[in-house]
């Protein structure tokens, strides 16, 4: 499940780049913009937080009991 919402996130980044840059040249809704930068904000926390996990396995943070 957590990979699914990931290759979303990684999927949805470049489109919602696009949109921000591009949003007085398509002149899109204002929610589509909102909702662009709301995929923007999502992929980075995603990002964050796996880079967080891998340093958290990597040095022995976390335990599995």
């Amino acid at each position: 499940m957590f990979e699914g919402f990931l290759v979303l996130f990684v999927a949805a980044l470049p489109l919602s780049v696009i949109l921000i840059y591009n949003r007085d040249k398509y002149d899109l809704p204002r929610v589509v913009n909102i909702l662009a930068m709301i995929v923007l904000l999502a992929s980075v926390a995603a990002g964050v937080g796996i880079i967080g996990t891998v340093m958290g396995l990597a040095t022995g943070s976390f335990t599995f009991n």
